[in-house]
């Protein structure tokens, strides 16, 4: 049996995936690679950066499987850590932004709006599986 919540989680990741990729390289790859930054910490953080591409496109390819998959507890157990971790990736967007000196802070550090739907999709799913 399907499980359209997981589905979702997981196309909501893709979605998300593909806007860090596209838009990231464009509106924060591209200036930060060309910032005086030193080599080292410049390509430190473009590796973390390309590290989340990674976990974004596989935790959507995960979910997307376990919602079109039958369900059982390792599936559910799956989809709660990954549900977790994107929960805790909308919170540490959410306090830096209000931690910040800055006006708006709600959309100045707007990830957490598409990182907590997938957490909590993933999560909802688990407890109705």
């Amino acid at each position: 049996m399907m499980n359209a919540w997981w589905l979702a989680a997981g196309i909501v990741g893709l979605i998300t995936a593909l806007i860090h990729l596209i838009g990231g390289q464009i509106e924060i790859i591209r200036p930060f690679s060309q910032s005086d930054l030193a080599a080292m910490p410049r390509g430190t953080l473009h590796a973390c950066w390309h590290m989340v591409t990674v976990i974004l496109f596989a935790s959507a390819g995960i979910m997307l499987y376990l919602g079109a998959s039958p369900q059982n507890g390792e599936q559910t157990l799956l989809a709660l850590f990954i549900g977790g971790q994107f929960v805790a990736y909308a919170l540490v967007f959410l306090v830096l932004t209000l931690a910040g000196d800055w006006d708006k802070k709600l959309i100045r550090l707007p990830q957490w709006m598409l990182l907590l739907p997938i957490g909590l999709l993933s999560i909802i799913g688990a407890l109705v599986a």
